[in-house]
């Protein structure tokens, strides 16, 4: 059952999900749900985008990319 709420989003996450939205050619609510139903599927709060996020962090240490590795950790 469909219900309809509103809510606020920040301008940059709205941009984010267009853009995605956009790229896989589906409407904006459907990338919304599909985020807000992962995050609420994660009860530790490691969504699908911070574990690839910090798996990426951890190659960049194996690799030694120290550096690259910061920044990716600053930008999470």
């Amino acid at each position: 059952m469909k219900k309809k709420k509103s809510i606020w989003i920040d301008e940059d996450t709205i941009a984010d999900i267009e853009k995605e939205a956009k790229e896989k050619g589906v409407k904006f609510p459907a990338v919304a749900n599909e985020r807000m139903k992962h995050r609420a599927d994660e009860s530790n709060g490691a969504t699908p985008y911070i574990r690839a996020k910090t798996q990426n962090i951890i190659n960049l240490c194996r690799a030694g990319k120290f550096d690259e590795a910061q920044e990716e950790a600053n930008n999470l």
